[in-house]
């Protein structure tokens, strides 16, 4: 059973990385130690089935609750200690929440010195199913910034539209300055005829003047 022995081991190193946390053998079966006390049993290497027993006094309650846990047995279930055992049938839960189970026995048995060392460097759970989702939830939030992209490509759109309109505004504002100095220009042109007349007229007029002094 390929996959609990992987299971088994990744648990075992995240137990062994808490502060102070060692691994011994009583009666053949792997522990983890806070000082002279274990915190979690692996029991002895898996078959068909993997598990450990944990001391959960805030959780145990909801532990016990799936088919695949029970309490711990010589007493220990008494004192809080739970145990759980996976299959090949059983969905095992998350990687996390194995983890938080560990984590939860070791706070349990540790003392306040090293529980204290605990929140001053905790250890990294391994990576399993619960990582694995988290990485694919990611994914969508590099699709949502590939759409972003194309909003910026219509607001860049927009001001080179907001440009052109501009620009036809300020063509048309010409075009119409030019219309108003062409009517200027040809309400000038009667008044330069009208002086010429005035002229041709003086010029008739002046023989008469002429004819009417030799009279």
């Amino acid at each position: 059973m390929a996959k609990a022995t992987k299971h088994r081991d990744a648990l075992i190193q995240y137990a062994l990385s808490f502060p102070g946390a060692y691994a011994d053998h009583p009666w053949g079966e792997v522990v983890a130690k806070i000082g002279k006390k274990v915190f979690v049993f692996f029991g002895h290497p898996p078959e068909d089935a993997f598990g450990m027993s944990v001391k959960l006094p805030q959780s145990g309650g909801k532990v016990l609750m799936a088919p695949f846990a029970e309490p711990t047995g010589y007493g220990l279930g008494k004192s809080g200690w739970v145990s759980v055992r996976f299959t090949a049938s059983d969905v095992i839960p998350p990687t996390e929440t194995l983890c938080a189970w560990i984590e939860e026995s070791f706070r349990a048995v540790a003392n306040k010195t090293q529980v204290k060392a605990l929140d001053a460097a905790p250890p990294k759970a391994p990576k399993g199913r619960a990582a694995a989702k988290k990485s694919a939830a990611k994914k969508p939030t590099a699709k949502k910034s590939a759409a972003k992209k194309p909003t910026a490509k219509k607001s860049a759109a927009k001001k080179t539209t907001a440009k052109k309109s501009a620009a036809k505004k300020t063509t048309a504002k010409k075009s119409a300055a030019k219309k108003t100095t062409a009517k200027k220009s040809a309400a000038k042109k009667p008044t330069a005829k009208k002086s010429a007349a005035k002229k041709t007229t003086a010029k008739k007029s002046a023989p008469r003047r002429r004819g009417a002094l030799r009279k």
